[in-house]
């Protein structure tokens, strides 16, 4: 299952409402005037990525959406949740955090604050499979929180990213690998927390 570009998400969001409405998907022609694209085709482009993303069932020959999917969350009810690329959850890596797309969470449901502060990142790597956590899962996290020990953050270390369990005991702060195949990361000069897990989101 990939990821939703924020006008993916828009377009979604506004197929399902068609469905709880009149039970009926929007055509290609009504969603190319409500997003105002040059033409239908356009609207079937995206309908097409929707697809191959495992949101909906279009068919091209009818150009008609035959069903919508929604494999994490009631779409209709979601917020979009940036995307900001990838961490390792294994050896820390370098990574750039850029918004690039988004995800449809209903933070309401997992009773989170849909605040500026949830952003979500991909996993890479197999350093906490300890804790279910596979390389292609999506963690949203939330940066406003104050890390406790025990719990799963992303973290620069040193200036490099990783995904680690944080640890603070007898006054010593690190973070934990949940893979005895990794060693805990111990900073040699900073250690900046960049969010705490809040949620994890398994592809589908």
């Amino acid at each position: 299952m990939n990821a939703l570009t924020p006008l993916e998400c828009k377009i979604l969001q506004f197929i399902q409402s068609a469905f709880e409405q009149s039970g009926r998907a929007p055509t290609a022609q009504q969603i190319s005037l409500q997003f105002h694209f040059d033409n239908a085709e356009v609207a079937r482009r995206h309908l097409d990525f929707l697809q191959e993303k495992g949101f909906l069932d279009f068919d091209p020959a009818e150009t008609k959406i035959t069903r919508l999917m929604t494999p994490w969350m009631d779409v209709s009810s979601a917020c979009e949740i940036p995307l900001l690329g990838k961490i390792a959850a294994g050896i820390p890596m370098a990574e750039e955090q850029d918004f690039c797309s988004c995800l449809p969470v209903s933070l309401e449901k997992l009773g989170i604050p849909p605040t500026g502060n949830v952003f979500a990142l991909e996993v890479r790597g197999d350093s906490m499979t300890g804790r279910n956590i596979v390389e292609g899962d999506y963690v949203i996290l939330d940066r406003s929180r104050m890390p406790r020990s025990g719990q799963v953050v992303a973290a620069l270390v040193d200036g490099q990213c990783t995904l680690k369990t944080f640890i603070r005991e007898g006054g010593e702060t690190y973070l934990q690998a949940e893979n005895p195949n990794y060693p805990n990361i111990i900073p040699a000069q900073e250690m900046k927390v960049q969010g705490v897990m809040v949620f994890l989101m398994r592809r589908g």
